[in-house]
């Protein structure tokens, strides 16, 4: 009698479905966690330089590379910001043309892309009068050689101007200013 119960009992187990074994809620010391998504508020966030893969369509294909369109043309600077465009862009190739530390220039090379974001606030309007006329004023220090005074103006337009206008400009301005100093770079 106790064989049949045996026997009865090994056929019932080989005929349930296997389950799946749980999940470990809490870590074993010195065991590697595996990579998991990062989730937040339900929202799956992908991971840093993650691949998108679609079946059968060949190699993957990077997020960003997909995703970066290609450049608009843009038009000419209002006359009346040409000249900051024309400043900057001197200064800092002069900058490029006697610097000798790699790290320097490529900050530098750097700057010109961020520039960038000012003439394109410059082309639509977007800046007020006060980052305008501050922006004017670090240039026309620019131009006399006095890069203390451009940082002066600098300080002062920061104090005074909107924070989301500047903040994306600004901070390069002010490294190209310190690296004209540090390289003894002038227009005149």
């Amino acid at each position: 009698m106790l064989k049949q119960a045996k026997l009865l009992q090994q056929q019932q187990q080989q005929h349930e479905t296997p389950k799946a074994p749980e999940p470990i809620m809490c870590p074993v010391p010195g065991a590697i966690a595996p990579d998991l998504p990062q989730q937040f508020m339900g929202f799956q966030h992908p991971q840093y330089g993650a691949e998108t893969h679609a079946a059968g369509a060949g190699p993957a294909v990077p997020v960003a590379a997909a995703a970066t369109p290609e450049p608009a043309s843009k038009g000419p600077l209002p006359l009346e910001h040409q000249v900051i465009q024309d400043v900057i862009n001197e200064v800092q190739s002069r900058c490029l043309h006697v610097v000798q530390n790699q790290q320097m220039k490529q900050r530098l090379e750097d700057i010109s892309g961020k520039m960038e974001v000012l003439y394109d606030k410059l082309r639509t309007g977007q800046l007020g009068p006060v980052a305008v006329s501050g922006v004017h004023r670090i240039v026309n220090a620019i131009q006399n050689g006095d890069y203390r005074g451009a940082l002066g103006v600098h300080a002062e337009t920061i104090a005074k101007g909107s924070f989301s206008e500047l903040s994306s400009f600004m901070p390069p301005l002010k490294l190209l200013l310190q690296y004209c100093i540090q390289l003894q770079v002038f227009l005149q």
